[in-house]
């Protein structure tokens, strides 16, 4: 029987935890035989298990964990965060319960305190001076005196034979004593190495959650749970007993705020408290959510509890899968070090940043098998781990999973506010499948490395922008690999290629891109289909790529040469005009009788009309020269196959074919190479200052004299020389007619050929 849990989603991760911990609960002290998974988002249990039956579980026999990190300063085990005389002291109400559902929280409070570093609490006076006195020992010289002075304060408390523990109640000095001791001195290393020996399961499991112990005995914290189970002013352990003191002892509104908790029904009952970072609506701070007057805001104190129970989960993985280099985003399933791309407010991380992949299945679940995945918790990349969110997409892109995952949720863990304030907020939705485009990335990943290895001294912040520009896009095309998302990795590429040929001292070319990024990025638009034509160019005169930056026939170094300069001008219609002036003149000078234009790709005529009459997106057009300038040519094979495709999926739309640049292209088509053609370069510079008509004088007279064809045709001049000139660069498809176009009586047609 499915029951639906409509107040436990997939967002915030305070929801998607509590969505766990009520599972876990369930299946641990309800019935074995519960399982769960994601529906629409919504959590759902497949169990005979009725509402009415989990509320009186939750209320009456829920048995809660033993939440409780003396790791932590701030944890209510510490006697200067015990209040015995004011109401509320969470310690004195715990251990004064009779019920048996706190039996085991009791008996791990009272291990705790026979651990050596907490045993001081029953120490007399004359033992806690020695102990004192011996653990500032190490200390700097100005820190020591300080504190001496404070543990002479107890000297006429030596013979005192009471215990620390009630002492400090009363005796201010044993007191101030006490509380330097616990902020400054316990050594909390040693209480995590004897608690793991003597504690319950369950208490090491919590331990297992927040931190480890590496061989120096440093804590090193799991990412999920701040440091170690705090955050900022927030104690997790400390913050989950109060509220199950309130939940479960006191009872206020426990009933109708569990209902709503799980069941998203309506109260009016919440609590004005902190639930962390997990929550960031209601995470506190000023002008958060809603109530922008108020720094907390109201919460239900169930999510809390339950969200705690849920991060049990994460324990297991976190001690197995550590090594003595292992750093703190490596230590928890499904977590790793932050990648800054792939949402908004993406910028450069703090090494304490994270981020967490919370896996979504739709196939019902049993516990056990739900503990087997998160205590694996790893995707494995290239042979290792992953450990950064772009390894993790690309491994779960490029090599699927399996256990019946169908997605993730990508939460980025961010600090704010200074020093252990953290935020968790969702990011995307990612979706699992197995896609080869993805494995593709393994050579981008490379060409990146290589731009981020550039000899700087200093890092400007135009490295930073290119960096940030191509990690977003590697990662949105690792995440859906659509021709768009690949345009732009190619496009960043090209900008990042032509800003480290201008810093030629400090950078080094990135190599080139696979052929495979042709069709990947193929949307079927003029743009791409012009800029393709462009960087396909090639032949005797040099490839475009060489005319476009200063880099040598191999791609791995850079070249002083004044042939290289042709890529200038104030937009891509002068720059085209410049660098086909520039690829005419190097022919006519080498003694060449062909037009330099030879390539592999061809745009159609309609696109190029469309560019001439300025219809077109010209920064597209640019970024992409720059970008695919950079494939790999020298697989023709490869390139032949990529070329049958693109002439198949080919369409020409109804656009009028200008017939000024039909007959001035007539006379720049690159001939076959045992045929020989006079190569007009003087029509450039004619049609830059807008002499159109002389331009195709020239051309006219150019086909009469080389294949005895009249054209009547006159031809007015324009404001549009310029893009007429950038018009002649792009290549034409190889099944494009232009002959006919001009010539021809169909085409001459008033509704087919314009002549402005």
């Amino acid at each position: 029987m499915k029951l639906y849990l409509d107040n436990c989603n997939l967002e915030p991760m305070s929801s998607y935890m509590k969505s766990l911990g009520i599972f876990r609960l369930l299946s641990e002290q309800k019935c074995e035989d519960i399982k769960g998974y994601w529906e629409n988002n919504r959590f759902v249990l497949d169990s005979n298990i009725t509402k009415e039956e989990i509320i009186k579980f939750f209320l009456e026999e829920y048995v809660p964990s033993s939440v409780m990190s003396p790791w932590n300063r701030g944890n209510f085990l510490y006697l200067h965060k015990q209040h015995p005389k004011k109401k509320g002291d969470i310690y004195s109400t715990i251990m004064s319960q009779q019920s048996q559902r706190f039996n085991k929280i009791k008996l791990d409070i009272d291990n705790v305190y026979k651990t050596r570093a907490f045993s001081y609490r029953t120490e007399r006076v004359s033992d806690f001076y020695n102990r004192f006195r011996g653990e500032i020992q190490n200390k700097s010289r100005k820190e020591k005196e300080k504190l001496t002075v404070i543990l002479n304060r107890i000297n006429k408390n030596l013979n005192n034979d009471e215990k620390i523990v009630d002492l400090y109640t009363y005796d201010k000095d044993i007191k101030e004593c006490v509380d330097v001791y616990e902020k400054k001195i316990i050594k909390t290393s040693e209480i995590i190495a004897e608690a793991r020996g003597t504690m319950s399961d369950n208490f090491v499991e919590w331990l297992d959650t927040c931190l480890v112990l590496d061989t120096n005995l440093d804590k090193i914290t799991a990412p999920l749970l701040g440091t170690g189970g705090n955050e900022g002013d927030l104690e997790y352990s400390t913050k989950f007993m109060q509220y199950i003191i309130m939940m479960l002892i006191k009872m206020e509104n426990s009933q109708e705020l569990l209902e709503s908790a799980i069941f998203g029904t309506s109260t009016d009952k919440l609590k004005n408290e902190k639930i962390g970072k997990f929550y960031p609506g209601r995470s506190g701070g000023y002008n958060q959510g809603n109530s922008i007057e108020n720094k907390d805001f109201d919460i239900n104190p169930w999510d809390f509890i339950l969200l705690i129970e849920g991060l049990f989960l994460w324990s297991n993985s976190i001690s197995r899968k550590n090594s003595i280099n292992a750093r703190s985003y490596m230590l928890s399933p499904f977590s790793v070090k932050l990648f800054p791309a792939g949402y908004s407010s993406s910028q450069i991380p703090d090494n304490k940043s994270s981020e967490t992949w919370l896996p979504v299945w739709n196939r019902p679940t049993h516990l056990v098998e739900l503990k087997s995945l998160f205590s694996y918790g790893r995707v494995v990349y290239n042979g290792l781990y992953a450990k950064t969110g772009l390894e993790f997409l690309e491994a779960v892109k490029s090599l699927g999973v399996d256990k019946g995952i169908t997605g993730f949720v990508r939460y980025v863990t961010h600090q704010r506010k200074g020093q252990g304030n953290f935020l968790s907020i969702p990011v995307s939705n990612i979706f699992v499948g197995y896609d080869p485009k993805v494995l593709r990335l393994n050579k981008i990943n490379r060409m990146i490395q290589k731009f981020i290895r550039a000899k700087l001294t200093n890092i400007p912040e135009s490295h930073k922008q290119l960096l940030n520009s191509i990690n977003n896009a590697v990662f949105n095309f690792a995440a859906y690999t659509s021709p768009y998302n690949a345009q732009r990795i190619i496009s960043v590429l090209g900008k990042m290629e032509i800003y480290a040929s201008i810093h030629r001292k400090e950078y080094a070319p990135l190599g080139q891109l696979q052929a495979d990024w042709i069709d990947y990025s193929n949307d079927n638009s003029p743009e791409f289909r012009i800029a393709l034509s462009i960087a396909s160019i090639r032949g005797d005169v040099g490839n475009i790529r060489e005319q476009l930056e200063p880099v040598n026939k191999k791609y791995n170094g850079w070249v002083d040469s004044t042939w290289v300069t042709s890529w200038i001008g104030n937009d891509l219609p002068n720059k085209m005009a410049n660098l086909i002036y520039r690829r005419l003149i190097k022919a006519t000078q080498d003694g060449l009788k062909t037009i330099p234009l030879d390539s592999v790709f061809g745009a159609t005529m309609q696109d190029i009309s469309m560019f001439i009459d300025g219809n077109l997106d010209e920064n597209k057009i640019e970024n992409l020269i720059l970008g695919l300038s950079m494939i790999n040519w020298e697989n023709q094979q490869k390139i032949h196959l990529i070329y049958m495709r693109y002439e198949g999926n080919l369409r020409r739309s109804d656009y009028p074919v200008n017939i000024k640049y039909a007959i001035l292209k007539s006379v720049m088509m690159p001939g076959k190479k045992d045929t020989e053609t006079v190569i007009e370069s003087r029509i450039i510079p004619l049609l830059k200052s807008n002499r159109i008509r002389d331009a195709a004088n020239i051309a006219q007279k150019r086909l009469l004299v080389n294949k005895n064809l009249y054209s009547n045709i006159s031809v007015a001049d324009g404001n549009c020389g310029i893009r007429l000139a950038a018009a002649l660069l792009i290549p034409l498809s190889k099944h494009e007619n232009l002959l006919e176009t001009v010539f021809g009586q169909k085409l001459l047609e008033k509704e087919m050929i314009r002549n402005e």
